[in-house]
């Protein structure tokens, strides 16, 4: 399948605060502002959805109208202060499903190329808001 991963340079999500200890099993990530911003702005290009902490990071979950469900992990580049040059560097990590029934009763959920019209959603919502996204070559998410 083709990458979708995208990333992007901004000042407008914090990567700099003290974080609650409580969010990502107490891994701390940054990005629950560009969560909350995706899951919001998705909403409005007819991909409604939620956001949520991980072990990980953070992640919005949007559902298509066809029933399609795009996924989106949110990386902090510089995590863990490693490369304080990439503090406020972002990645997103696209991908996107299709559930359905196996043998007519038992669910199944299987991974499908990221639809033209969510990566154009996720891009117009970046782009509305003065945000450049580039491909991200080297995510290994």
């Amino acid at each position: 399948m083709e990458n979708h991963n995208i990333r992007f340079t901004t000042e407008r999500f914090d990567y700099s605060s003290d974080l609650p200890e409580h969010y990502n099993a107490g891994n701390r990530f940054y990005g629950r502002d560009l969560a909350e911003f995706l899951a919001t702005g998705l909403a409005a290009h007819q991909f409604p959805g939620r956001f949520f902490d991980e072990d990980w990071g953070w992640a919005v979950e949007c559902q298509a109208v066809d029933g399609k469900c795009l996924e989106i992990g949110i990386y902090n580049l510089a995590y863990g202060g490693e490369d304080p040059d990439r503090a406020n560097q972002w990645g997103l990590w696209l991908r996107m499903y299709e559930t359905g029934k196996w043998l007519g009763f038992i669910p199944r959920r299987r991974e499908i190329e990221v639809t033209p019209e969510a990566l154009a959603a996720v891009h117009a919502l970046l782009d509305s808001n003065g945000i450049r996204p580039e491909v991200w070559e080297d995510a290994s998410a």
